[in-house]
């Protein structure tokens, strides 16, 4: 099987860093290129959900991207200023 789309589902809005609305999207499984045509997995439901599931096509992973940290607002050597 092959991996042909995303699929994400559209569960509000949010405002980005210019005040501007943007659709606000959850992931909730994938659509694959099988031997009898396309097949989709659910892996959730999100709440709010109002029935419409939305295809991507799948960005192509970059390397390290799902091992980065961000420690927003921690002091300059990465240790928060929390003592716990």
């Amino acid at each position: 099987m092959a991996l042909k789309y995303e699929a994400k589902a559209r569960v509000g809005t949010y405002k980005n860093q210019n005040g501007e609305e943007k659709p606000n999207w959850v992931k909730v499984g994938a659509v694959f290129e099988t031997a009898n045509g396309l097949s989709m997995k659910m892996d959730a439901i999100p709440v709010g959900f109002d029935g419409w599931i939305s295809f991507f096509e799948p960005k192509p992973k970059q390397a390290g991207a799902g091992n980065q940290s961000t420690n927003q607002g921690a002091g300059t050597n990465g240790i928060d200023d929390i003592p716990f």
